[in-house]
């Protein structure tokens, strides 16, 4: 397994107000996908930047906590590979628009996010 670091998830009080600091201040660029309202995904130069509304995570972490996503090209291979070595946290995986996806946490209680693209 290879994973993809491509994206950087910040855990934010207002989505609006943090999607204007990192596009009007930083030069970042809103990408056309689409997402909720309460979620932004922003292109930081061969990265994305995802800001997430803190009240949109289910374990209502406190905002300034980071996500780090990684694509995969199988997430029933990564989520067995994670159960093997009996990571922390790991979800059920769920089926979004977008794709699949389950999250973990690594030894630290960081929390990562594992996903593949629909149609790809």
């Amino acid at each position: 397994m290879k994973a993809k670091l491509n994206n950087i998830n910040l855990i934010v009080r207002d989505v609006e107000q943090s999607k204007g600091f990192y596009t009007e201040v930083l030069g970042l660029s809103d990408t056309p996908r689409s997402h909720p309202p309460d979620f932004a995904v922003l292109e930081a130069g061969g990265v994305t930047l995802s800001l997430q509304q803190a009240s949109r995570m289910g374990e209502n972490p406190e905002p300034g906590n980071v996500e780090l996503s990684f694509e995969v090209e199988n997430v029933a291979a990564t989520l067995q590979k994670l159960r093997e070595v009996k990571a922390q946290g790991v979800s059920e995986p769920k089926t979004e628009p977008f794709g699949s996806m389950f999250d973990a946490r690594d030894p630290d209680g960081y929390r990562l996010n594992f996903y593949a693209l629909a149609n790809r």
